[in-house]
């Protein structure tokens, strides 16, 4: 009994795989012939291509970043926080310094509005202490500023000397017909008139040196003083007067 049911299990097992063999699919031929015969190949440079920025993805960080970094890191440290609480010290110290520069933006425009000297800069206006409307000044004509200016330069009052000289020079321009003089123009009044003459540009001069120093209340010493002097002679020379 043994021996057959062994015949019998061998005769099953080749009857199957015979069976499995007789049902397997044909294989189709013209996939294989429709196989390219050349093989493509990768170009020896293709690494160039990928060496544009598109491709760069490590950047170097910028001046500023690295500044900011290093105040942030500093307040860290000095503070003993975190990197989020020196960020927050950081931009409250960012918007005071906004802060500070726009009060000093105010202050400065307010004072020169509101300077006693300083409204030059928006032109003429009647009894404005820019106008020349003093007692000299109003009766210009009649002033010997040769004699002011000595008495300035004993006192070492060279600021003051400076005004006497170019008020002198606008009694002589007046006189040579270059100007029309009346108390109450400003020094850009008298620039104006004189654009048309040859006297422009030594004029231009000697009333920037005049403003910087008596309306900057810029102090002057001895030197600085004679330098200036020489402008105000030389102007004078030149038209006309001896």
């Amino acid at each position: 009994m043994a021996l057959k049911n062994k015949i019998v299990f061998v005769f099953f097992v080749c009857s199957n795989f015979l069976f499995a063999q007789n049902s397997l699919p044909a294989i189709d031929t013209t996939l294989v012939s429709s196989t390219p015969t050349q093989l493509r190949k990768i170009d020896d440079s293709f690494k160039q291509h990928y060496t544009d920025a598109n491709y760069i993805y490590e950047f170097e960080p910028s001046f500023f970043t690295k500044l900011k970094n290093w105040i942030l890191n500093r307040l860290a440290n000095l503070f003993e926080t975190t990197t989020e609480g020196a960020s927050a010290i950081f931009n409250y110290l960012k918007y005071g310094i906004y802060l500070l520069i726009l009060i000093m933006a105010v202050y400065i425009l307010v004072k020169i509005i509101l300077n006693k000297e300083g409204r030059w800069i928006f032109g003429k206006k009647k009894n404005h202490p820019n106008s020349i409307n003093s007692t000299i000044e109003e009766n210009i004509a009649l002033v010997n500023f040769e004699n002011l200016i000595e008495e300035a330069i004993q006192n070492k009052d060279y600021r003051l000397a400076v005004r006497y000289y170019y008020l002198w020079l606008l009694k002589q321009a007046n006189e040579k017909g270059l100007i029309t003089y009346t108390p109450e123009k400003t020094n850009i009044d008298y620039l104006f008139e004189m654009e048309a003459t040859e006297f422009y540009q030594s004029f231009k001069r000697v009333s920037y040196y005049y403003t910087y120093i008596w309306y900057g209340e810029f102090s002057v010493n001895e030197s600085e003083y004679e330098t200036t002097a020489n402008l105000y002679r030389q102007f004078l020379k030149q038209i006309g007067h001896e």
